[in-house]
């Protein structure tokens, strides 16, 4: 067994984990933690962190990681503290992602990589534009029903999701998603660090899929 002390990356990204030394599953070290224990002869790695990632398993069956997500930029749905779990073989081409599903992947331009949870709502050669938070997707708007306050729901087939609006959001933007990328948003949408930000990422940048949003 072997420990390795790493420092946690800020707000809600995620660093990004290293090749085992034996050649076998990528996911043998972690996002910023503080305790790797690893049981090579099972094929099993668990890791004990302070930090953004909880426990990773990467046995028979499918991989999946825990993740704590410390910052809001997904909040109502994943709020600071939680703990979301990703599939990382979820997806085997882009035609594999669908609109609403909730993914973790690479900020792009980011090195060393970061990592951070959001939701496609933009996919491949589609027409984007957002105002004051609100999605239109090929000139028709998500449609948005009250909730509570600043929490709507959103209905974005094949789901319907939680999101927060509040007066802070003031950008209008419009953006065609090139081939073979994908256009994230937070579901904090004032509050959230997405495309709007750093552009559309391309299929190659998705890490993984929210077990939850597979649903």
């Amino acid at each position: 067994m072997e420990s390795t002390a790493l420092k946690g990356p800020p707000n809600n990204e995620l660093q990004r984990a290293s090749h085992g030394q034996d050649g076998g599953s990528p996911l043998n070290s972690v996002f910023g933690g503080h305790l790797i224990v690893r049981h090579a002869m099972h094929r099993t790695f668990q890791l004990t962190l302070m930090g953004s990632c909880l426990t990773l398993v990467s046995a028979c069956g499918t991989p999946t990681t825990a993740f704590r997500v410390p910052g809001g930029g997904m909040e109502p749905n994943i709020n600071p503290g939680d703990t979301i779990e990703v599939r990382h073989n979820a997806y085997r081409s882009a035609s594999d992602v669908h609109r609403s599903d909730v993914v973790v992947l690479a900020i792009p331009g980011e090195q060393p990589e970061r990592l951070a949870v959001k939701r496609v709502l933009g996919l491949p050669g589609e027409r984007v534009s957002i105002t004051k938070g609100r999605v239109s997707v090929n000139g028709a708007t998500l449609s948005l029903r009250p909730q509570h306050g600043s929490v709507f729901l959103e209905e974005a087939p094949p789901r319907s999701y939680l999101v927060t609006l509040s007066g802070a959001c003031s950008e209008s933007l419009e953006a065609t998603v090139p081939e073979g990328h994908f256009y994230v948003i937070g579901d904090n949408r004032c509050a959230s660090l997405d495309s709007r930000a750093f552009g559309a990422v391309p299929f190659s940048a998705i890490r993984g899929r929210e077990v939850g949003s597979e649903e």
